[in-house]
């Protein structure tokens, strides 16, 4: 994370600080005690007349008792205004600091603030991407920070910047280190103008009438294990919390497992699989399928049938669109239980499953992620049909302590390719997310271990893949 920096430290202006010097203290001669002639009790000593009594006045030390008195009374208001000025000068000057440092308490609370505003170092990842109306791209990722709250980074190619903005910040209703999932369901190519809550010129309009209508969703699990959706409708883009709103008919439904992963995909364009699909294993490990059906609260719920191969309990998911402009696939890979093989399973109309295992072996907590890229050409109801077919898979696993793996589909076949160079030594990833425009997110921890920073990779092709960059995950205001 590039988090910005504000030291503690303030500099006094030094005309200030003079104000606050202690005030001289005059050195005026004090006038003597005469203790020597004072007994223990403080008494005066009394000495008599030698020669009768005598009209003159008593003295002290040589001067009249009243004399003394008031010279001594003066003496003692100028030390007790000299110490009360250095004392109130102090005090003046420890509270100038003090105005403009906080006690230490409170700067370790401000730490502490702001550190539950960093990324949670266990955070999921989900990423999705989309093309706006004026031909820019757009990368949208989502994950959670320490205080549980969950947050999105979007990119825009027009200024190519990371922009930061919450989710939902409503911490008690969010599982800690939960699944994420987002998926991108388009509409339309127009947007009505009433969408609009300004005034528009009629450029403006124009444009306005040239938008693309779609909604991005982001589905996780509460403290209860149970799938919370929320989604922003129009262009698909929010920069706000306040934008998000719930998906219907989803929100404390359907319960997962504690270790579920969820996945989810929509109708990302014309030639994408028709239809809004939410995917997660049961208490029983069995994956479950949720499709939005007719009513807008309405959804159908079917398993992932057993025999195709039941997937180990918490098993990593990848689900992603197969394009095609006639028949078209949803595929969802997932770890195979008993013989740990990547099993890629594919679905059309709904219910009509097919199956095969892929020539790489999982680990049990094995991450899986995965995008597509080209066409099917033609009408086969084979998964991905064979040289025909331009459509390119690429399945990125990731193990812990080990490197990023491939195993992609290219020319008709599936093919094991090994570690992904881009994507190992000092920045190898913790956790992963993809999208379709060949993007990979991963969660990497810094030097130290305490912190960790998304880093995003682009795919070139083949098995190449380039960083780009370290994505900014810091909300606006927090330093």
């Amino acid at each position: 994370m590039a988090a910005g920096h504000c030291g503690d430290g303030l500099e006094l202006d030094p005309g200030v600080a003079a104000g606050h010097n202690m005030p001289e203290i005059p050195q005026l001669p004090l006038p003597e005690s005469g203790l020597e002639h004072h007994v223990p009790a403080m008494k005066e000593v009394y000495h008599p007349p030698t020669h009768g009594v005598s009209n003159r006045e008593e003295t002290v030390c040589g001067l009249r008792k009243r004399s003394f008195y008031i010279i001594l009374v003066l003496a003692l208001v100028i030390v007790a205004a000299a110490v009360g000025g250095g004392v109130g000068g102090v005090l003046a000057k420890r509270g100038s600091i003090d105005d403009v440092a906080p006690p230490a308490a409170d700067r370790n609370n401000s730490e502490s603030t702001r550190g539950q505003y960093e990324l949670l170092p266990s955070t999921a990842l989900s990423s999705v991407n989309f093309t706006d109306e004026y031909g820019y791209d757009n990368y949208l990722v989502f994950y959670q920070l320490r205080s549980r709250a969950l947050c999105q980074s979007a990119f825009n190619s027009s200024n190519g910047e990371w922009i930061v903005s919450l989710v939902n910040s409503r911490t008690d209703i969010i599982k800690n280190g939960t699944a994420i999932s987002a998926s991108i369901f388009w509409r339309s190519k127009t947007v009505s103008l009433a969408l609009s809550c300004f005034a528009l010129e009629e450029e403006s309009k124009k444009k306005l009438t040239r938008s693309q209508s779609r909604d991005t969703r982001v589905y996780y699990a509460d403290p209860d294990n149970r799938i919370v959706g929320r989604l922003v409708a129009g262009s698909g883009l929010a920069l706000s919390e306040a934008s998000w709103n719930p998906v219907a008919g989803v929100s404390g439904n359907f319960a997962t497992a504690p270790n579920s992963q969820i996945v989810s995909s929509g109708l990302e364009n014309t030639d994408s699989y028709r239809g809004d699909f939410l995917f997660y294993q049961d208490s029983s490990g069995t994956i479950r399928m949720q499709r939005r059906s007719g009513g807008p609260n309405e959804w159908d719920s079917h398993n992932v049938p057993f025999n195709l191969g039941r997937a180990v309990g918490g098993s990593g998911m990848a689900l992603m669109p197969i394009y095609n402009a006639g028949l078209r696939a949803l595929s969802l890979f997932y770890n195979e239980a008993g013989t740990g093989t990547l099993k890629h399973a594919s679905v059309m109309y709904d219910t009509r499953w097919t199956a095969e295992d892929l020539p790489t072996a999982l680990d049990e907590s094995a991450l899986i992620t995965a995008f597509s890229w080209g066409y099917n050409s033609t009408d086969s109801s084979a998964a991905l049909p064979g040289a025909k077919s331009n459509a390119t898979v690429q399945v990125l696993t990731l193990h812990p302590g080990r490197n990023v793996q491939l195993t992609s589909f290219a020319n008709g076949s599936w093919a094991f390719l090994g570690d992904v160079k881009g994507m190992a030594g000092r920045e190898m990833p913790i956790m992963l997310a993809t999208n379709q425009g060949g993007r990979v997110y991963g969660v990497v921890p810094d030097g130290d271990g305490r912190e960790v920073n998304v880093i995003e990779w682009r795919w070139k092709g083949g098995i190449e893949y380039e960083r780009v960059g370290v994505v900014n995950t810091t909300l606006p205001g927090i330093i």
